[in-house]
């Protein structure tokens, strides 16, 4: 059965552009589960520093202070996953889950990879993730119920199957490097030759992390709903 979550607008609005804007170091309080799949994208939001626990108390370190090497080893986590929504109106969406859809209609698929630390919003204190990545995103509109949209190649098969039609677009967040000024292809019509395309840009991106010369200006990627959550969410937050 097609769950959906209802994302009111004010709490996205808030976890994208003011949430994790001045992170707090997260701890067990939180209770910060990194398998939870209510981890929903959101439009990348700022994350100025990073706090720190020191012999001398809690000490903030600024992002553009950083070198490659440090903002690096300040993100230790890894990971790839998929925030499905369902175009309810022209400017609701609803969160779906994170593989099935339930009936016939228009999807927003966000599938990403992030380089991550664990953080917590300002203003909600809602378990979020802030670092950077590679964002893809698919609008689909979809001729069968039940598809998995859980991957690229399952949607890529769906595309071939004559079960979906949609277009495709990359971002990169928070990763600035000469060397992946024509890596990201431009947005296109979902097909097998797009989402290959998708895949070589990922891992151009991923071999690029670490080189001396790429900036990277971490942001808040993800926020986790609380189980009593029933938040609105418009495609413009994405």
């Amino acid at each position: 059965m097609e769950r959906i979550i209802r994302i009111p607008l004010a709490l996205i609005a808030i976890a994208a552009l003011g949430g994790c804007v001045v992170p707090t170091t997260v701890d067990s309080r939180n209770n910060i589960d990194p398998n939870n799949q209510d981890f929903v994208a959101v439009r990348p939001g700022n994350s100025d520093y990073v706090e720190r626990e020191t012999g001398k108390g809690r000490v903030k370190e600024f992002w553009d202070s950083m070198s490659n090497k440090e903002i690096n080893a300040r993100l230790p986590l890894e990971r790839s996953y998929v925030s499905i929504l369902k175009v309810d109106t022209e400017n609701t969406l609803g969160y779906a889950g994170a593989k099935y859809t339930g009936t016939t209609g228009t999807y927003i698929v966000v599938l990403d990879y992030a380089k991550y630390r664990d953080e917590v919003t300002d203003k909600e204190n809602l378990p979020c993730l802030v670092g950077v990545g590679v964002r893809i995103k698919a609008t689909i509109t979809t001729r069968k119920s039940g598809l998995d949209l859980g991957s690229l190649f399952a949607i890529g098969y769906a595309a071939k199957s004559g079960y979906l039609t949609g277009t495709i677009e990359l971002t990169k967040i928070g990763i600035d490097s000469s060397h992946l000024s024509s890596a990201m292809p431009n947005s296109t019509e979902i097909s097998d030759t797009s989402i290959q395309s998708a895949i070589q840009a990922i891992g151009a991106v991923r071999n690029r992390l670490y080189d001396d010369d790429t900036r990277l200006t971490p942001h808040v990627l993800a926020v986790q709903l609380a189980p009593k959550t029933r938040p609105s969410i418009s495609e413009k937050n994405l």
